[in-house]
This record gives structure tokens, sequence and C-alpha cells, in this order.
């Protein structure tokens, strides 16, 4: 059976949540768990599987007081469980135009009475979003590189990433400063590739069905 995202690993989080009709075995669906989409994005769309980002959200201890971020967040998929399996607030940034709609689709069709709780994505390049963040963080006036949406966002709890290598590298700066600047409960999941220059405080290696194993890593600012 199809779910809302497209592959049929899993049947969709929550009976509330309404269904997006795609083609399972559609081999050209840049949505199904493991498949990469060619392109020049940091993070090229390659859809973890819904169990997986269970163990992600509980690894994190992700409560319901939290505000996650997923850097790269394709379809919202990561932002969706964590709304439904943890009720909290939940941003995703994402620069594919397709995907961002696809993830406001299946949001929109969400049936929740609060809709301030529904996750919220932007349409932006990650590495300008991170800026302003670290700039919102440190009280700056007004963040340099406006976007309709920058200007109001709220600051995270914990960002999760499931990024390249290379992109990782550019992003370690701004990531090291979020550490130094939010509370000490603010973290960082890192989905199969780490941060090189953080210590890592936690480790956690899932296991997928056929055997394949992603590592998953937690960065606080005792990671500095």
């Amino acid at each position: 059976m199809s779910n809302m995202y497209g592959y049929n690993d899993y049947d969709g989080p929550h009976r509330a949540m309404a269904r997006f009709s795609l083609e399972a075995d559609d081999e050209d669906n840049p949505l199904q768990a493991g498949f990469w989409m060619e392109g020049d994005s940091l993070a090229p769309p390659c859809g973890t599987a819904v169990p997986t980002i269970h163990r992600m959200l509980d690894f994190a201890q992700v409560s319901s007081k939290d505000v996650v971020y997923d850097l790269g967040c394709g379809d919202a998929r990561v932002c969706l469980e964590a709304f439904a399996r943890k009720k909290c607030q939940s941003v995703g940034v994402e620069v594919e135009a397709d995907l961002v709609s696809r993830g406001r689709e299946l949001i929109a069709r969400l049936n929740y009475v609060d809709q301030e709780r529904l996750p919220f994505i932007i349409e932006q390049d990650l590495r300008i979003v991170l800026r302003n963040l670290v700039r919102l963080a440190a009280k700056a006036t007004a963040p340099t590189e406006q976007s309709d949406d920058i200007g109001a966002l709220p600051l995270p709890t914990i960002i999760i990433m499931y990024l390249l290598p290379e992109a990782l590298a550019e992003l370690e700066d701004s990531l090291r400063e979020l550490l130094r600047l939010l509370p000490e409960s603010f973290r960082i999941l890192c989905n199969t590739w780490g941060l090189n220059s953080l210590v890592p405080q936690q480790r956690m290696d899932v296991k997928e069905e056929g055997g394949a194993v992603t590592p998953l890593s937690i960065y606080t600012r005792k990671s500095l």
C-alpha cells in the first residue's frame, strides 16, 4: 500500500494525517526512501524511511516543547513525523520548489485544529537561513539576508540534518555559533554524516530493513 510519502514500508504516522497518492513502484519518484536526485543541492532529496525518522526523534528526545528544524527537508517528512508523534513545532528548509510544494500540500491536508502548531516550510537556501538564525540568536537587530519568512523564525531547540559531507563542512562555523549562543539544551542531530570539527556526545546505529545501517550522531555545547 502506498502511503503519503510515496513508498510502501510504512502506512502513515497518524490517522488524522491525509494520504497523498503516489506510485510506490515508480523508479523515477525522487521521494522514495534511498533514492538520490541528481543536482547541485547541498542536500539532494533522499527519502529517509519513516521508521528511521521515529528512531531519530526518540534518540534526540524530542518533546512537545521542542522547535525542530530540518535543514534540507525534502518533502517535509521529518517535520510531519515530529508533529504527528511529538506534537512539537517544526520548520523545514528546502530550496527545491517542487519538494516545497509537495510538503506544503501534505501539511495542508492535515486535519488538526490548532493551525499554528502545524509544520512550516521555508523555500530558501539553508545557508542563508542558518546564518540568519545565528544573527537572531545573537539578538542582532535584523537579518541581513532577508526573505519573507526568515525575519519571523522561531529559534530552534534541535536541528536535524541529512546532508552531504561537503555541505556539513560549509555549515560548521554557523552551527558552532548556534551551539555557543543557544541554551545548553540545544542539540544537533546528524543522519549518516557528521561534523568533523565537533565531538559527538551520543551515537547510535539504526538497522534498516534489508540490513543497511544508518549512523546517527548528536552534538551539544559539550561537543565544542
